[in-house]
Parts: C-alpha cells; sequence; structure tokens
C-alpha cells in the first residue's frame, strides 16, 4: 500500500523557455492529488522495465535527499533544486515537449514486503507470525519510505468552453497543452529511490541535445552504477536458451517456454532470479548445453542475481506466444511447454513444422 507524505508539481514549458516553480506542495489530503499521485507512483515501482542502480561513495542527489529525511531541508526547496538540475538540461533539448515534474515523498508497505522477505529468507529468520504479539511490529518494519522523482510530458487536447454570449448558452473550442498522463499511461523518465538501501530504480526514455540522444535522469541527476531491467534480463535469458537450442536441433519454441517456466517459477518462491542457473533447468540432461548457456549469460554482464516482484514475473513469464510463417498465432501458458498433454512440436522430413495442441474443447473469442 502506498500513502504519498509530500508531494508537489512544478511546470517546465520549452516552447517559453520558463520553469514555473510551484511554492507550496500538492494537497494529498484531497482525493484528485491522493489517488492520483499513489496511482503514479505505483506504475513507477512495479514497471518491469525499471533499470536497478546503486549510489557508490559520495553523490550529490542521494545525499540532499539523506539531508532532507533527516529534517536538514525543506521539500518544496529539495524539489527545486531538483527541478533546476532537470530544467537546465531540458532547455537546451531538441525535443519540443513541455513537461511538468512530480517529486514525491511516499511509504510503500508492499515493497518493503519483498525487501523484507528476501532479508529474512538470507538470514534464516522468517516474518513475524500476524497471530503473535510481534504482528505490529513487523507491518512497522515493513513500511519503507521512498523518494520519486517523475517527468510528466504534456500534450494538446481539445476542451469545450460554456460561455453565455447575448443572453444564449454557447459551447467552443479551446486548445490546452496543460494535459499531463491519465494514471493509466506509460512514463517513461523518473527515479525512485530507496533511501535505507542505498539504491534506486528508474527509466530514462532520453532526450535529443546537440542531434545526440542524452539521458538526463541518469546522467545528470542520478549519477549512479546502474544494471539492466527484470525485463531486459527475462528477455536475454529467453532469447539465449532459444539460440542454443535452435543451434542444436532442438525446438527453440519448447526452450523458450522453459526458460520463462523457470523464470516464474523461481521468483514464485525466492522473489530472486539467477541468470546462470535457467540453463541447467532448459537442458536438464545436456550439461554441454546448459554449460554454453552460462557463457553466453556471462557474455552479456547480466547481473549475477536480480531481484524481482512475483506479479512483474508473472507478466513477463506466464505465457509464450509463437508466429508461423503462415501468419498463425499461437499462446499458451510458458509451463505446458514440457508437457506433451498439452502441446508438442515435431520437425518433419522435410523440415516443417509440425504442432499438436490437446484440447477437450475449442472456444471461439
Amino acid at each position: 500500500m502506498i500513502k504519498v507524505l509530500h508531494a508537489v508539481l512544478h511546470a517546465f514549458d520549452l516552447d517559453t523557455g520558463e520553469c514555473q516553480f510551484s511554492e507550496r506542495e500538492l494537497d494529498v489530503t484531497e482525493q484528485p492529488a491522493r489517488s492520483y499521485t499513489q496511482r503514479m507512483l505505483r506504475r513507477a515501482v512495479q514497471s518491469p522495465e525499471n533499470r536497478c542502480g546503486a549510489f557508490a561513495g559520495p553523490n550529490a542527489f542521494a545525499d540532499e535527499v539523506g539531508r532532507y529525511l533527516q529534517g536538514q531541508r525543506g521539500f518544496v526547496d529539495l524539489s527545486c533544486d531538483i527541478a533546476r538540475t532537470l530544467w537546465e538540461q531540458l532547455r537546451t533539448s531538441e525535443d519540443a515537449v513541455p513537461r511538468d515534474l512530480l517529486v514525491a515523498d511516499f511509504t510503500d508497505t508492499e515493497a518493503a514486503g519483498a525487501a523484507k522477505a528476501a532479508a529474512d529468507d538470507e538470514d534464516g529468520t522468517t516474518a513475524a507470525d500476524p497471530a503473535s504479539g510481534d504482528a505490529d511490529a513487523d507491518i512497522e518494519d515493513r513500511t519503507r519510505r521512498f523518494f520519486a522523482v517523475m517527468l510528466l510530458p504534456r500534450k494538446k487536447a481539445y476542451m469545450h468552453e460554456t460561455t453565455a454570449v447575448g443572453g444564449m448558452q454557447v459551447n467552443d473550442l479551446l486548445v490546452t497543452d496543460a494535459v499531463i498522463p491519465g494514471p493509466t499511461q506509460k512514463v517513461t523518465m523518473y527515479a525512485v529511490v530507496d533511501p535505507a538501501a542505498g539504491t534506486v530504480v528508474f527509466q530514462d526514455g532520453g532526450v535529443t541535445i546537440a542531434g545526440r540522444e542524452a539521458h538526463i535522469i541518469e546522467d545528470a541527476l542520478l549519477k549512479c552504477e546502474a544494471t539492466a531491467s527484470p525485463r531486459e534480463v527475462v528477455d536475454t535469458v529467453v532469447r539465449i536458451a532459444g539460440d542454443i537450442a535452435e543451434q542444436y536441433g532442438r525446438s527453440a519454441a519448447v526452450a523458450m517456454a522453459d526458460a520463462k517456466d523457470y523464470v516464474s517459477h523461481s521468483v514464485q518462491q525466492e522473489e530472486r532470479l539467477t541468470p546462470a542457473e535457467v540453463g541447467a533447468h532448459v537442458f536438464p540432461e545436456e550439461p554441454e548445453l546448459a554449460e554454453r548457456f552460462e557463457d553466453a549469460v556471462s557474455a552479456e554482464r547480466l547481473p549475477e542475481e536480480v531481484t524481482m516482484r512475483p506479479s512483474v514475473a508473472n507478466r513477463l513469464a506466464k505465457s509464450h506466444r509463437i508466429r508461423t510463417d503462415t501468419g498463425i498465432d499461437i499462446t499458451f501458458p510458458s509451463a505446458y511447454a514440457a508437457d506433451q498433454h498439452f502441446i508438442e512440436f515435431d520437425r518433419e522430413a522435410d523440415g516443417g513444422i509440425v504442432i499438436r495442441i490437446h484440447a477437450a474443447s475449442i472456444e471461439n473469442r
């Protein structure tokens, strides 16, 4: 559960060259501001496209967030400094996209619970039983604090305006460029800092500066060491499994689905994934192929271990989709690939592929 403690919205206008700082926080006790901010933060925290970073050594941004959390800086004051840093980059951008900056201080019980469960697993302890007297303390432990920075692209939209002209009611059309993304829309430039862990998850869609793509969230603000996102890791290990299977005359579809199935089960149990171990599951009776898989993972320089929420793993790996050269699309649960009671892949003498689907009935959709 996300609880917004503080939030503020600053406006950047590239057309006029103005940065309009807000001198007051959003009133998150009011439903519109609270609901919008909560939903945007939830999508940011849970996105499988998030890259992970760590602050190694002195870091100006992390230090200032730390000072704020210790009560040495005001929230709006810090947010204005962040806005100036990003504005200096955006105003030289060749992308004429007006943006707003949302800065928020919030707690997230769900994210903290996942982190605590992983820590408990490592040291051999378990979370408190809710029925025990330590339940309240455990809930307290599971509430962690985060600091978020989100660049919200604005777009033009049409709206109506009703006025009275000469005693008549008149509806006119107006154009506004002040429309920010809705809570269900994707945002690709943000950072969410976990101050206690010294880590950050972020996306940086990039802007064009002097003809080159610039990543202002990562390079200008965070200045941290980053690793691949969960989606990048899953896509890479699945691709490697398919490539190796194809090289050795195995079914790439089965190998890729098996890799996804292992990802899903591993994360459901431990909330983390070790990419190098996927090959041993996909090729359990072929150690040479498993070794080649491990070498390929090492060559991709993937992180040794990736923390991932079960919901994210489920979204990325629950099902596998294939398309034939005849234009037929088939989507099936990844776990079914290894079970010939559900689906079979055979190769004919002429090189063609036969797919058999076993089902009691078919529903037209």
